[in-house]
């Protein structure tokens, strides 16, 4: 009988030697307090400063690519009003002075157009 009472008698005291060390905590002195609040505290706020970061970023990319499909469509305007400037100068209704000025053939005669300084 002796050894089936030695093995209980072990594997207790090794259960309650490990309660006893998951349930103590370390005291902290109150600067140690005080210092873990600091820490705390600012992480608190470096957190707040990168999320500040990523939401001004975030802006700035919103109006990056609004800026980006604004030019696209304008890129697209002026495609084609260069096609149908191309059209008009091979019909023979408008000739090309130079690379900015064209005259425009009418009812009411030549019509010219400098589009230099714009």
């Amino acid at each position: 009988m002796r050894l089936l009472i030695q093995p209980f008698l072990l594997e207790h005291h090794g259960q309650s030697a490990n309660m006893l060390k998951v349930g103590s905590k370390r005291r902290r002195t109150r600067k140690q307090i005080e210092k873990d609040e600091e820490a705390k505290l600012a992480e608190e706020n470096a957190n707040r400063a990168a999320r500040a970061r990523v939401q001004q970023v975030e802006n700035e990319l919103e109006q990056t690519q609004q800026a980006a499909l604004e030019l696209q469509q304008q890129a697209a305007v002026n495609k084609d009003a260069s096609i149908l400037l191309s059209d008009l100068v091979n019909a023979g209704i408008v000739k090309q002075k130079g690379p900015s000025s064209f005259v425009v053939q009418g009812a009411q005669g030549e019509l010219n157009f400098d589009y230099e300084n714009i």
